[in-house]
């Protein structure tokens, strides 16, 4: 008796073990002009197991992380890029090309709400540097997504740290 609980219980570990997808995380440098001094970011997030990628690479990269449902998670890694909440950000917010300048370094400026496509979230780091956010997320998943978004984490270079002190 003690033997078949012992071996269903290791094959119940094991199976669990074997369903789960591990854990994958990315970590990518950018680098960036900031008075006239160059500036490097190291920006790290969760790679969504459940997801397909579509990288676009303009000035830096972005990284859009596509679900079965249509809903998507991405982290933009550049300045200049229009990303998939541009519409909804620029309608919430009169000038946020101009909010950028305005950023001190250490801000972080969060944009979200809900339209007829489903939940959307961005946040814009580094006068715009760093930009992720989600879209077209139903209500159920958006605990879920939150989730990505406080994954994201920047880690400043030692040229950063001295410009903030």
């Amino acid at each position: 008796m003690k033997i078949r609980i012992c071996t269903f219980l290791t094959i119940v570990i094991l199976l669990t073990n074997l369903s789960c997808s591990p854990i994958q995380r990315h970590a990518e440098t950018i680098h960036y002009l900031r008075d006239n001094l160059e500036q490097e970011l190291k920006v790290k997030f969760t790679v969504p197991f459940d997801a397909n990628l579509e990288l676009f690479y303009g000035h830096g990269k972005e990284y859009r992380y596509w679900f079965k449902d249509s809903s998507v998670f991405y982290v933009c890694l550049d300045q200049s890029a229009i990303t998939l909440n541009n519409k909804n950000i620029h309608d919430s917010w009169e000038d946020p090309l101009l909010g950028h300048y305005g950023m001190k370094v250490t801000d972080t400026v969060t944009f979200s709400g809900i339209d007829s496509a489903g939940c959307w979230k961005e946040k814009i780091m580094y006068q715009g540097h760093v930009r992720y956010g989600y879209r077209f997320v139903p209500t159920v998943y958006r605990a879920r997504f939150n989730q990505y978004l406080n994954q994201v984490s920047v880690v400043k270079t030692h040229a950063l740290r001295a410009l903030l002190k």
